[in-house]
Parts: C-alpha cells; structure tokens; sequence
C-alpha cells in the first residue's frame, strides 16, 4: 500500500494509493540525528484533502520518524488549508501558531551600530536558558530546543544574553527564528541591525518566523516594510509516551558517567547548512 522512493538517511517519501481512483498522496518526513524532532516536508496534492488515505500515509511517515529514533513528528500548515483538519485527524494537535515575514528589498541606507555577535559553544548555557524563560511550556514539549550555534547570532545587555537569532541560509533566501527577550527596549534597533547586514534582495529576500508568543516583533518588522504570510498552525503528534523513571542516587550517575533514564542514544549527523556570513560595516 504505500512505497517507499529514494530514501536517504534523513529523508523518507511514501506514497498512499487512493481506493476510489483518484489521484494518490505523496508525503516526505526528514529527521536530522540526534534530534528529538522529525519534520513533515510536504504533503502533496493539496487538493486530495481530507482524504481516507492521509491516514495511512501519516502512519507510514510516523513510523519511520520513530525508527529514526524521534520522539515527535512536526508539521507547519496553513489554517485554511485542506490538509489542515486533515492532519488533526490523524492525530496531529495545535501547539502554537505562526507568521512569516518577508523583506525584499535593501534597507534605507543609515548609520546601524551593530550589536549582534557570532555564538559559539561558550553561549550554550545562556541560550538555553533564555529558551526556557521565553517559550512557553507548551512549545517546549511538542518542540525541543536544538541548538546549532555556528549559524546563531547573540545579543547582550547589562552582560547577560537577551536576544539570539538562529540564522540559516541557502541560495534562495535567509531564513531567521528570533528568541528576543519581552523586556528589551532595543527591538526594532536590533532587527535593522540584523537584517541590514543580511542585504536582501528580491532574489535572496530574508523571512523572520514570528511566533503567536513573539507578536510584539511584528510592529518593527512591519515599519521595516516586510510582507506578511497567512497565518500557520503549527502541529505535533507525539510517537512517544512520557514515563517517570526512579532514580535513587543521582549524583551517583553523575560521578560514575551514567546516561540518566530515559536518554535517548541516537547518531549525530552533521549539517549540511553553512553558516551565513554578516557583513561588517
């Protein structure tokens, strides 16, 4: 019933044959290892939706998320789209919403002090630690932070971390996930900043995911003349049940370099997305 197409390590297509004769669905999940999270690539025709197979094709997909070792499929979806109610009833679930930004065009040519600076493996604790203060716990289960420091830019204020931007780019645009502080007053600063140095252009434009919790960024990216998407729900479905485990002496483990309960073992891939370059003025 379903058949698998050029698969990689990272990547897995299947394809649902319809049972009326209509047109057969086409889905791709790609999980990069080490990860807690597999994501939904696409989901094709969109047309199809809701149909009787989607069901079938999701658990295909699912399944090998799991053998791949995830303990969560993702998926980023229009509200209005088909596949919307489709994949909620496959068991999919709403754990936050969000808006793509799009700019462009360069910005107006004006004197930007540059207050961003390259992460590295110093800033790890840091980061995390604003990731847990800023996203909502709701967020933090279905989506689990994963670091890539090398693309990443970090911003300090009073010697403490308040804003990091995972920068990641490719031939057909930049693309930006901010994690800003509610308190920083430097915003707007900060994102001419960003995105000056980024040029975009109509053929590399830059886009700035902007979450439902993070919607005090979209004034300064709209005064910036940014474009806006429809509105994304962005979806989970948990191939994992969450168990409490015993552990009498904890820092034993930690003296004897035990793995704690529960921690996954599972093959570090390397990416293959080269950091974005930010020009220096």
């Amino acid at each position: 019933m379903l058949t698998r197409l050029r698969p990689t390590n990272e990547f897995f297509t299947a394809v649902a044959p319809s049972s009326d004769g209509t047109t057969a669905l086409i889905g791709q999940v790609f999980y990069h290892g080490g990860e807690k999270s597999a994501r939904l690539s696409y989901l094709l025709p969109l047309g199809q939706f809701p149909s009787p197979a989607l069901t079938a094709l999701v658990e295909a997909l699912a399944w090998q998320a799991g053998e791949w070792g995830a303990f969560h499929l993702l998926a980023e979806v229009e509200e209005r789209s088909p596949a919307f109610e489709g994949l909620r009833a496959a068991g999919f679930s709403t754990y936050a919403r969000q808006r793509v930004w799009r700019i462009d065009a360069p910005l107006p040519d004006q004197p930007v002090p540059n207050h961003w600076h390259a992460a590295a493996g110093i800033d790890e604790h840091a980061v995390r630690n604003l990731h847990n203060l800023v996203i909502p716990p709701l967020v933090q289960a279905a989506e689990p932070l994963n670091l890539h420091l090398s693309h990443g830019m970090i911003f300090h204020r009073g010697g403490e971390l308040a804003a990091y931007v995972e920068v990641i780019g490719g031939p057909n645009g930049v693309y930006l996930r901010p994690l800003i502080h509610p308190d920083v007053e430097e915003t707007p600063t900060l994102l001419t900043s960003l995105i000056t140095r980024l040029h975009p252009t109509p053929k590399r434009p830059v886009y700035v995911a902007v979450r439902s919790y993070e919607a005090w960024l979209e004034p300064p990216l709209e005064d910036l003349g940014a474009s806006v998407g429809p509105r994304q729900a962005l979806l989970v479905r948990h191939l994992a049940e969450a168990q409490h485990a015993m552990q009498a002496m904890p820092r034993l483990n930690i003296l004897e370099n035990r793995a704690e309960p529960g921690a996954p073992i599972a093959r570090n891939i390397q990416s293959n997305t080269d950091p974005v370059k930010i020009q220096e003025p």
